[in-house]
This record gives C-alpha cells, sequence and structure tokens, in this order.
C-alpha cells in the first residue's frame, strides 16, 4: 500500500460556527498552549500543518520563535502562506516523512491530528525524534470517543462514526503506549475529544 498524508482539514474544525464545537477546539487550544508554557523552546516544526491555523497562533504568542510549517500539499502551503504576515514565520511543501532540513533541528516538534492519517505513524514518529533536539507535542483524536461523538451529530454513519482520513485509532491508554516506546512522557491531556502528549526525547 502506498504512504497516506493528509492534505489539509478534512473540515475546518478551527472556524466551526456551532457553540458547542467552539467550545471543544478552545478548551484543545488551551491545553495545546499551557503544555507549551511547561517547556523553553526558541525554535518549532510543526509538520502537516494543513492551513497552518496552530502556527499562526503560536507565531503570535511566541513572536521571537523561529517556527517552520509544512504540508504535503502545495496548494494548503501558499493559502497558508498567503493568510500569513508574520515574520517569524515560514512555510514548507515536504513529507513528514522527508522532510529537508538537517536532524536535531528544532527544540520542539508540534504534530496536531497528523499521526491519525498515516499508514506507518511509527516511521513517521522516528522522524519527528530525529528533527527534534528535545520535545515533541502531540495530539491525536481519542478513540473510540471521536467515533461515538460523530454518530451523536449523525456525521459518517455509514463509517461507524470514522472521520475520512482516518487510519489510525488510538484510546488514550494505546497512544501513550505508542509514544512510550520511544519517548519519556511528561504530561498527557485530554481535551475532549483528543489525547495530547508532550514528551522528551531519550538520550542515546
Amino acid at each position: 500500500m502506498g504512504v497516506v498524508q493528509p492534505e489539509g482539514n478534512y473540515t475546518d474544525k478551527y472556524n466551526y460556527k456551532n457553540p458547542i464545537a467552539k467550545y471543544l477546539v478552545s478548551n484543545f487550544l488551551k491545553s495545546l498552549e499551557e503544555l507549551l508554557k511547561k517547556v523553553q523552546f526558541s525554535s518549532l516544526y510543526e509538520p502537516g500543518c494543513g492551513e497552518g491555523y496552530i502556527s499562526k497562533r503560536l507565531s503570535t504568542l511566541y513572536p521571537t520563535v523561529n517556527i517552520l510549517s509544512s504540508d504535503l500539499s502545495a496548494k494548503v502551503i501558499k493559502e497558508a502562506g498567503e493568510s500569513s504576515s508574520a515574520k517569524n514565520l515560514t512555510f514548507a511543501v515536504e513529507s513528514i516523512y522527508n522532510s529537508n532540513h538537517p536532524d536535531i533541528s528544532f527544540d520542539i516538534v508540534v504534530a496536531c491530528e497528523v499521526l491519525e492519517h498515516l499508514e506507518e505513524p511509527e516511521k513517521a514518529l522516528l522522524r519527528l525524534i530525529q528533527a527534534s533536539k528535545k520535545y515533541l507535542l502531540l495530539s491525536v483524536p481519542r478513540e473510540p470517543i471521536w467515533r461515538l461523538c460523530n454518530i451523536a451529530r449523525g456525521s459518517y454513519l455509514k463509517e461507524f462514526g470514522n472521520t475520512p482520513g482516518h487510519i489510525q485509532h488510538w484510546s488514550k491508554r494505546g497512544f501513550c503506549r505508542f509514544v512510550e516506546r520511544y519517548c519519556n512522557i511528561i504530561e498527557v491531556k485530554t481535551p475532549f475529544p483528543w489525547t495530547m502528549i508532550l514528551s522528551e526525547k531519550r538520550e542515546k
């Protein structure tokens, strides 16, 4: 099978108009920012950035941090770059598996809503570890809660609630075990309905 990578978000979750959905996304972003406050960094890499919402938000919160955001889709990256004027933020077209920068290039790697789309998430995680000097912040949908929420709102019923493009499905415990194979977990947050992990790469 070929490698599947997402090209942007299937739905624009950062601009939901539904008040419940907006609350959930707001809580997700709050958890992300709380975890980032626990570590120090001057450079950040966000692979699979999609439309770049998180990177653009972080470029404002951390104006002195150099941020590189990448995605496989040239179209999505072009749109993300055109909508940003941040001087500390650069967008690039690249695969998460074959990025075009040296190893240990960034203090922290932030990959939110990326790994669940990949046929080879372990390969991707190892590449992200190589790119990081020290920290990784990762998030995925928390299963089976994610699919149950979709079913409750009448979405993707033929797919049993699975969002199109999601081919990996982790419970909180399962995702922690996956990350713990290669990293030391610093803290886990569970903004409903996600699992979010701040971790530190192990010394060789």
